[in-house]
C-alpha cells in the first residue's frame, strides 16, 4: 500500500498500476493460506479442547457483521470531517483529496498489520500437525472400543506438547 501510496503522490499511474497488480495477486495467496490454516486450527482446537468448532467461524459473523455494519454508519461521518461532502467537485482540491487519501492509506496498511498480527504466534508445523492428528485417531479409537480417553480427570484431554 505504501507503494501505491507513493506512486500516487509522484503522478506515476503505471507504477500505480504494477503495485496494485502485485497487491492483488500476492492477496489471493495470502488469503489461500489462511483458508489452508483453518482446517488445522479446528484440528488443534478438538485436540486441545476435545471438541470440535467447525462452525464457529460462522458464529463470529454474530459479533464480526454489527462492528463491519457500525464502521459503514461512521465511516461517512468521519470523511464528512475531512472535508469530503455530497459534491464530488471537492475531489478537485488537492488538500482534500490528499487527507483523503491518506485516510484510506493510513486506515488500509493499519488492517494489513492488524490482520498479520496472529501469523506470528501460528506455530503449527507439520511435525506437530501430523501428531495432533495421530492423537484424535487415537481418541476416536478408544471411544469406538468404549474405553475412557486420557485426560487429567475432570473430562478434560491432555494436550500433548
Amino acid at each position: 500500500m505504501a507503494g501505491v501510496a507513493y506512486s500516487f503522490y509522484t503522478g506515476n499511474i503505471v507504477l500505480m498500476l504494477i503495485l496494485m497488480g502485485l497487491r492483488n495477486f500476492f492477496g489471493v495467496v495470502c488469503d489461500s493460506a489462511a483458508s489452508g490454516f483453518s482446517g488445522e486450527i479446528m484440528e488443534y482446537h478438538q485436540w486441545r479442547f476435545g471438541e470440535r468448532c467447525d462452525s464457529i467461524q460462522g458464529i463470529s459473523g454474530w459479533i464480526t457483521g454489527p462492528i463491519g455494519q457500525a464502521t459503514g454508519w461512521i465511516l461517512p461521518l468521519i470523511l464528512a470531517l475531512l472535508g469530503f461532502t455530497s459534491d464530488w467537485d471537492v475531489m478537485y482540491d488537492d488538500a482534500i483529496r490528499r487527507t483523503l487519501f491518506n485516510f484510506y492509506a493510513i486506515g488500509s496498511i493499519c488492517g494489513s498489520i492488524l490482520g498479520t498480527i496472529p501469523y506470528y504466534f501460528y506455530d503449527i508445523t507439520k511435525a506437530k500437525h501430523k501428531k495432533i492428528v495421530e492423537e484424535l485417531q487415537e481418541r476416536l479409537n478408544m471411544i469406538m472400543s468404549n474405553e475412557e480417553p486420557a485426560g487429567d480427570g475432570n473430562g478434560e484431554a491432555v494436550p500433548c506438547e
